[in-house]
């Protein structure tokens, strides 16, 4: 995630709200576009540096152009696995008490 907010004082909810119509100039004709626009956006933001995202090219040649570099960092990753001498019906159970 790329945050910049000790340099520009805004979150990323912000810059996403301020760039939103922008980019999509349609989305200002409800108050539900506007939230779904600025979501894409906040995405994009949050993971511009990820090459999942955007090729690692587009990233090198982004940062050459503005010279400016790009630190990523992954605050939350986490994975949860049942045992596997835990019954499959138990399991299935228990997922869904999780969901519920």
């Amino acid at each position: 995630m790329i945050y910049h907010t000790e340099v520009n004082a805004m979150s990323v909810e912000a810059v996403a709200k301020s760039v939103a119509g922008s980019v999509f100039p349609s989305c200002t004709t409800s108050i539900q576009n506007v939230e779904r626009a600025s979501k894409v956006m906040e995405y994009l933001i949050t993971g511009f540096a990820s090459a999942d995202l955007f090729s690692r090219e587009l990233i090198e040649y982004f940062t050459t152009e503005t010279k400016t570099s790009i630190s990523r960092v992954e605050k939350f990753k986490y994975e949860f696995r049942f045992p596997k001498d835990v019954p499959r019906e138990l399991e299935r159970r228990q997922q869904r008490s999780f969901l519920c």
